[in-house]
């Protein structure tokens, strides 16, 4: 490694940053839709009605479980015992197998974009909560995973943002220093789990948490209302 922390086999790009790393949900792919199918089958399960789809997009954000004991007690606060937790998540699991890209699609522009970040020698990852095997089925059916050369879920490690190790986690495997490397996403523990790995963040604001961004107290590198010209932002970034 040199004296800046950065492994010397990698070479520095000619741009502010040498990786970027994108959440999913609400980030690169609009998956509210099924997630919500999803969800809905869970109540459906226990014998409950279903929510709004609006209140379910309120519920995503901390991993899946956290979204099903949401989901079946209606709070944001909501915890379920073990066992009905584990019943609970095993009919999550069945009801997205079967929608898990039904309507799910990338936001406007976002191949593009990856080629673009790629085409300037940019490295790219992906450090979501959502659980790997479902994040891999995704990247896969939607023609995005060549685009990564890692890819961490939000059970991949023992801890999921807002905890720094999966940032961490995903800059080790590239063998990029946390200064030279760039965290999108549309929330609040993007925005933590990129202050605490000690590098910069960018903020999609269309996504599922604005709200819980703007007022978790870090301060983004840039806020944006889409990524297509993420490409162009960081290679001028660098003539400033």
């Amino acid at each position: 490694m040199t004296a800046s922390g950065r492994h010397a086999s990698v070479p520095p790009s000619a741009y502010p940053f040498d990786a970027v790393l994108f959440d999913l949900d609400g980030t690169l792919v609009d998956s509210l839709g099924d997630i919500a199918m999803a969800a809905h089958g869970v109540r459906r399960a226990f014998g409950l009605r279903p929510l709004d789809d609006a209140r379910i997009r309120s519920f995503i954000g901390d991993g899946a479980r956290r979204l099903v004991a949401r989901t079946l007690t209606n709070s944001h606060a909501g915890v379920l015992d073990a066992d009905l937790l584990e019943r609970a998540y095993q009919a999550f699991e069945t009801a997205y197998e079967a929608c898990v890209v039904a309507t799910t699609r990338p936001y406007p522009g976002v191949p593009d974009m990856l080629a673009q970040l790629q085409g300037l020698g940019v490295r790219l990852g992906v450090v979501t909560n959502k659980p790997a095997a479902f994040t891999a089925s995704i990247l896969a059916a939607l023609d995005l995973a060549r685009w990564f050369e890692v890819v961490v879920g939000g059970d991949s490690l023992p801890v999921a943002k807002p905890d720094p190790a999966p940032v961490q986690h995903a800059l080790t495997q590239l063998g990029v220093a946390p200064e030279r490397a760039l965290m999108v996403g549309d929330g609040r523990n993007d925005l933590l789990a990129a202050a605490a790995a000690g590098c910069a963040s960018l903020l999609v604001r269309y996504g599922y948490d604005r709200a819980g961004a703007e007022a978790c107290g870090v301060v983004p590198w840039h806020a944006a209302d889409t990524l297509v010209g993420l490409p162009a932002l960081i290679e001028n970034r660098d003539h400033d």
